[in-house]
């Protein structure tokens, strides 16, 4: 492999480009713990707006509040296992970098959506007439919820190959 700078071409060595390896899942990690980190606290804190819809000191949908709390908490899991996962991915680190954030776009969004859902007390579940509110939340789900939950699910199956096995070997040879 060989890296293109200022002044000149040089072959990066395989110890190198295993420092690199390591170097950009630390960095993946360090990403999608903290956006984890931080959508959990999130789904957290949204249990307080269950309550005081619970109890009605607030008006709302309980049901969308609950289900947007739940989405926090579950969504923050959900990019954990990321983490699990990249090291078997066989692509290289655009496609991880993309993959990642399908997943933390569809998991913001989806707990964002689903409380504002809450809020509106409309469902979204499809474009109903005569109801733009309705509507507004019918598309941003499908746009910013389905489409990358579906793109980051598809790069997440098509992606499980072997490449990385080989690197792998090759680091344990080299270290």
């Amino acid at each position: 492999m060989y890296e293109n700078n200022a002044t000149s071409i040089h072959r990066i060595e395989p110890q190198e480009r295993i420092k690199m390896t390591i170097k950009d899942a630390n960095r993946y990690n360090v990403i999608v713990t903290r956006s984890a980190a931080i959508l959990f606290l999130l789904g957290l804190l949204t249990g307080i707006y269950v309550t005081m819809v619970a109890t009605g000191k607030i008006e709302g949908n309980i049901g969308a509040s609950l289900a947007a709390h739940l989405n926090g908490i579950i969504g923050a899991m959900i990019l954990l296992s990321l983490i699990l996962i990249l090291p078997g991915i066989k692509y290289g680190h655009g496609y991880k970098r993309a993959m990642i954030l399908m997943f933390i776009i569809s998991n913001y969004a989806n707990w964002l959506i689903t409380l504002i859902k809450s809020f509106l007390q409309v469902e979204g579940i499809a474009i109903v007439y005569n109801s733009l509110s309705n509507n507004i939340i019918h598309v941003a789900l499908v746009i910013l919820v389905v489409i990358p939950a579906l793109t980051g699910g598809t790069m997440w199956a098509f992606g499980i190959g072997a490449r990385q096995h080989q690197v792998n070997n090759v680091a344990e040879d080299h270290l």
